[in-house]
């Protein structure tokens, strides 16, 4: 005999479905009858229920709202005779019925629907299928168990043109670029190194995943308030978004006789509730699918709100940032020299750790390094001060590269819109970014000397 399986449910279409389910006096029992969706959930984390089955109004069902019914242990069922939204909800991997479907048919799938997760994972990770009309980069059969999975690393796409494999070059995939707070230079960095490797011939896309203060599209001058990152994380998060749907919400950018992508920022930062991290996941990972390379400006903080998540599964603001540094192949830790953004970026090694114990080891920028705040032979200075405060800590890499301080060719980059390789081809600075993803950048030839 099969266990007994208490289920909650909501909605009701032509047939009454919980009298066809008592009527078979059978293991399935209907524990409550919930109004509306949102009643269900809450009642989803007070009790011991099995199931749910939601009947109807399948537009309402997201995959962050599936998460949540299945992060209180329930398996998930719904009924429409909308056949796009039986779709949709397959390639979320949500198991959905016709309304006309038998009673003992819907009672085996509120019974069996969370046996497919065990099936269909190995090690911890749940398996794609190849399913049929599959979008494109993370498709999902029927049966997958976690509407949500950590998926797997994508195929990387190439570029036109191949970037030389330097010691400090940036590798093909994700790469955040974060800091502690103080304004490190973030923004310019992810921007500048971006550029740099589309001037080079690869094929990027710049994501603004700052959920505080997005600027990504102030830098380059971009004055429509699309939110890219948003609208692109809404339709992942109903399973709507495929690699062209991405292409089309980001924004194109030519610089220096190149272009790149740009799925921009929040115009508005309160609308952070927007960027679920499960759909920032799996817009990261359809990007990772159509890009050579990946480019994330992240915001500095890390923690969690403990005054609105103790005893609830409420959003998360830093939610974004956490999903893109797990998400990262490479992560580009950027600091100031100054001494309270170096106190700030050796206590920074700490809070990585701990809201990403698994990230990849953090590769650490100096930036605006300069004699002013720090005294003569900054970058001796800098390294020994590492050595002693940041570097001692163990598992602490080590300074990969120090970025000159020029003010002055920011500022102008930052009031015409452009990129350091349009306002400011020649800088040290330009060259040192340049540098920092493994792109060589040609010196100016001097009149009247030989190349």
């Amino acid at each position: 005999m099969k266990p007994r399986c208490s289920v909650l449910t909501t909605g009701r279409l032509d047939i009454d479905h919980v009298a066809a389910l008592e009527a078979l006096q059978g293991p399935v029992t209907i524990d409550r009858r919930c109004e509306a969706p949102a009643e269900l959930l809450a009642t989803a984390r007070h009790t011991q229920a099995d199931a749910a089955l939601l009947i109807g109004q399948p537009e309402i069902i997201t995959g962050s709202f599936v998460e949540q019914l299945r992060g209180c242990g329930l398996r998930v069922v719904v009924i429409t005779d909308l056949l796009a939204e039986r779709e949709r909800l397959r390639l979320l991997g949500v198991r959905s019925l016709p309304d006309d479907v038998p009673a003992e048919t819907l009672a085996q799938a509120l019974q069996e629907e969370g046996r497919t997760q065990a099936e269909h994972t190995s090690g911890g990770e749940v398996l794609r299928s190849a399913a049929p009309g599959a979008v494109e980069g993370w498709g999902l059969s029927s049966a997958s168990g976690d509407p949500m999975p950590k998926l797997p690393p994508p195929p990387r796409s190439r570029g036109s043109q191949e970037i030389p494999k330097d010691t400090g070059a940036v590798p093909r995939g994700i790469t955040a670029v974060w800091g502690p707070h103080g304004a490190p230079g973030r923004t310019t960095t992810a921007i500048s190194i971006a550029s740099e490797l589309a001037i080079a011939g690869a094929q990027v896309l710049l994501v603004d995943a700052d959920s505080w203060s997005a600027s990504a599209a102030a830098h380059l001058g971009l004055l429509e308030e699309s939110a890219g990152l948003a609208q692109a994380c809404r339709a992942a998060d109903r399973g709507t978004l495929d690699g062209p749907g991405l292409v089309r919400l980001a924004q194109t950018v030519r610089t220096a006789g190149s272009s790149w992508d740009v799925l921009t920022g929040l115009p508005r930062p309160e609308r952070w509730a927007e960027l679920r991290p499960r759909a920032v996941e799996r817009v990261l990972h359809l990007a990772a699918a159509r890009y050579s390379h990946v480019i994330i400006d992240v915001a500095a903080p890390l923690e969690h709100n403990e005054e609105i998540s103790f005893g609830t599964s409420a959003p998360q603001r830093n939610s974004a940032a956490v999903s893109s540094l797990s998400a990262a192949d490479q992560v580009i830790l950027v600091g100031a020299p100054d001494p309270v953004g170096f106190s700030r970026l050796v206590r920074s090694l700490g809070d990585y750790a701990e809201a990403v114990p698994d990230g990849v080891a953090p590769k650490v920028v100096i930036n605006q390094l300069r004699g002013e705040v720090v005294g003569r032979s900054p970058q001796r200075r800098i390294a020994e001060a590492w050595a002693r405060y940041g570097g001692g800590q163990v598992g602490a890499p080590a300074i990969e590269a120090y970025l000159p301080y020029d003010r002055s060719a920011c500022d102008t980059a930052l009031r015409h819109g452009q990129v350091l390789a349009e306002c400011a081809e020649h800088s040290e600075l330009r060259r040192a970014f340049a540098a920092l993803v493994g792109v060589t950048v040609p010196r100016r030839r001097r009149w009247g000397l030989k190349k």
